[in-house]
């Protein structure tokens, strides 16, 4: 059984980690610890923050995580057309899920992982959900 994999933005320095242990705060806040593995030490982060790896790759290989943002083309199965779909990857009702919020509309992120492509993450590269219809 492979064990639970995080990641955790630091938007000061705008620092994506990789490398993380999590503990609870001993002193009673209830934000998480989360020690830094790559160097930095123990820092204290908002929950919002703390990514979960989905136990999934895109087609290129790289780790699907929450928060990420991922680029799809569907393609209808009764016409030539396809669709482009941009959305972030979040867990909901028990499920991992591409959301497009604009759209108000998400893809079960189990469907299409041949076609999946992680384009950024939702911390660092915002400006991909800017134009997103």
């Amino acid at each position: 059984m492979r064990p639970i994999e995080f990641r955790v933005y630091e938007p000061y320095p705008n620092y994506m980690s990789y490398s993380v242990r999590l503990s609870c705060n001993p002193f009673g806040s209830q934000e998480l610890l989360v020690e830094v593995v790559e160097g930095f030490g123990w820092i204290e982060v908002e929950e919002k923050y703390l990514m979960q790896y989905t136990g999934l790759k895109d087609k290129r290989g790289s780790k699907i995580f929450e928060g990420d943002i991922i680029k799809i083309k569907i393609i209808d199965d009764f016409s030539v057309d396809s669709e482009e779909f941009i959305g972030v990857v979040e867990f909901l009702e028990g499920s991992w899920v591409i959301t497009n919020h604009k759209r108000r509309e998400s893809i079960n992120l189990w469907s299409e992982l041949n076609e999946l492509e992680v384009i950024g993450n939702k911390w660092q590269n915002p400006e991909l959900l800017e134009g997103v219809k």
